[in-house]
């Protein structure tokens, strides 16, 4: 079952579809919303800009500040897009008068086809496709409009051999993104031969527009779903649907099914379908469905991936790794992603790991891509799992104001890696002053040095007849431990506080597996060890601020 937010987010988008939804206000009379939550899926799936026109017709249930959002969010999307669409119109007209074919694809299509009731799909760009053997005429029209290539740091090559489009830009003025194809050659293969065969015409503000048929606009809306972007987003459901909803009946499924099989999109067309069927409960034929000859296992995986990850919490923070599962839903065999993941363009590779394109740092990490990937897939699924185990559900006693470990506790909140994978940057732990005779192997100490105040885990102890000596030791560093004087610990961590979530470090299972890290926090440094000149030198201990 949905949240209450998520809900609202389906019921909006049906009555954008449909014209109507008697749910809508026994859903907001009956249910409790966390406005907050609800604006962020809006803004992250782009349904924001739609909500003002249904909410202003219903009763002052809404926040206030909530509305002046929304309100300000559709004139700005409806101001923009009126925008974009003239200069559209303008490029339109040069390139007919140099009698070289263009058509709107995505969004600029979809204003005056799809969107005429609602015209405030968000676009941030004037989306046009032209044919290929024709890109050097194109480019030199748009540049006597006064544009300029925007090659956003990257070499030419790059955009025009590894991917299929320009873009280009002009003061004042929208971002032009000119395709030559809906998708990269993979394989040399070109896709969609018969698409310029199949251009026709709607008829918009006046001017008669040609754009691509129904259901190449539907291979170009599969085709979206593989590029590094907002990983199931509603605004593309949304488009499909209302495409599916107002040509139902002159769709030309036959067309649809036979080009799926032989540009081997048949998984990435089910996945559209099934968000569609979904979110919309816009019908999709049946035998349709059953013609793409989609597995059981498949099929059961992609249902499971976008029921449980449409109306993740913080979605917009997981993207990239929501994409990194899905790439693997979207393709008609296994071998097709893992080919596209070796053969990933270093420009491609650079901007999914935050990396310089031309350095030689990512030269080097190109180079050995695939055990980096790996190590990189490997880290974040491990590191939920061992996560998991350490969590606790029950809160710490230090919340009590006449505990002991409140007494003179300490709060800080954590910077750098050395401790990872327990401990990241941005994590508050609770420093609970302790004696040093009380300390143990496995314990996270936090001490002085020098020059800063650093976070390790204790890995040994030495006595002598006056004194006790403390070696300590990042998890995930691969430097020596340190010598550690009794003098110079500040004291023990208590408890974390993760994501909202309170950890003990106090507990009897907590000191178990205190050890346990003890003996495998080599095996993570020398991990780590076999990737650390691609980092350069992690930092030596884990800085805080008070």
């Amino acid at each position: 079952m949905f949240s209450a937010e998520a809900a609202l987010i389906i019921l909006i988008i049906k009555r954008i579809i449909y014209g109507k939804d008697e749910y809508l206000e026994d859903l907001l009379s009956s249910r409790r919303i966390n406005w907050g939550i609800f604006k962020e899926l809006s803004i992250y799936h782009g349904i924001a800009p739609f909500i003002y026109s249904i909410f202003k017709e219903l009763p002052a249930i809404i926040p206030a500040s909530l509305m002046d959002f929304l309100r300000n969010d559709q004139y700005s999307n409806l101001v923009n897009n009126q925008i974009l669409w003239q200069e559209f119109l303008q490029i339109s007209k040069k390139f007919e008068e140099k009698k070289i074919a263009i058509v709107p694809i995505k969004g600029t299509a979809f204003l005056e086809d799809i969107y005429k009731q609602h015209p405030f799909r968000p676009m941030l760009d004037v989306d046009i496709l032209v044919r290929e053997e024709e890109v050097l005429k194109a480019e030199a029209i748009i540049c006597s409009l006064g544009y300029k290539k925007e090659l956003f740091g990257l070499k030419e090559d790059y955009w025009k051999k590894k991917q299929c489009h320009l873009s280009f830009c002009k003061k004042d003025k929208p971002l032009i993104e000119m395709h030559f194809a809906l998708d990269f050659k993979r394989n040399n293969h070109k896709i969609l031969p018969r698409l310029w065969e199949r251009i026709r015409k709607i008829y918009g503000k006046g001017e008669h527009i040609q754009v691509l048929s129904v259901e190449d606009s539907l291979f170009s809306l599969c085709l979206h779903l593989r590029r590094l972007g907002k990983t199931l987003s509603l605004k593309n459901v949304c488009d499909a649907a209302l495409l599916l909803n107002k040509y139902r009946g002159n769709i030309n499924w036959e067309y649809l099914l036979k080009q799926a099989y032989q540009d081997k999109m048949r998984t990435a067309l089910f996945f559209l379908l099934s968000e569609v069927v979904i979110m919309t409960g816009v019908g999709i034929p049946k035998s349709v469905l059953k013609e793409l000859n989609i597995s059981k296992s498949i099929k059961f995986l992609i249902e499971k991936f976008i029921y449980k990850n449409t109306f993740s919490p913080n979605i917009s923070k997981k993207v990239k790794d929501l994409y990194a599962k899905e790439h693997f839903l979207l393709y008609d065999s296994l071998i097709e992603p893992l080919i596209y993941i070796l053969k990933i363009p270093k420009e491609q590779f650079a901007k999914f790991y935050n990396l310089k394109p031309y350095n030689k740092k990512t030269d080097f990490l190109y180079k050995i891509r695939l055990a980096f990937i790996i190590f990189k897939a490997g880290s974040n699924l491990c590191k939920p799992v061992i996560m998991r185990i350490i969590a606790s559900k029950q809160k710490p006693n230090f919340f009590k104001k006449n505990d002991e470990t409140a007494k003179g506790a300490l709060f800080f909140k954590t910077q750098g890696f050395s401790m990872w994978p327990f401990l990241k940057t941005g994590d508050k732990v609770v420093i609970s002053k302790r004696p040093a005779e009380t300390l143990k192997i496995g314990d996270v100490i936090l001490y002085r040095t020098s020059n800063k105040i650093v976070c390790h885990r204790l890995i040994r102890e030495v006595k002598t007849e006056k004194k006790r000596f403390f070696y300590a030791r990042g998890d995930s560093s691969t430097d020596s431990a340190e010598l550690v004087d009794e003098k110079m610990i500040l004291g023990k961590i208590a408890s974390v506080i993760k994501n909202g979530q309170v950890i003990s470090y106090l507990d009897k299972r907590q000191e178990i597996i205190n050890l346990i890290i003890v003996y495998i926090s080599p095996l993570i440094a020398g991990a780590i060890g076999l990737i650390k000149p691609l980092y350069g030198r992690l930092k030596r201990g884990v800085a805080f601020k008070k």
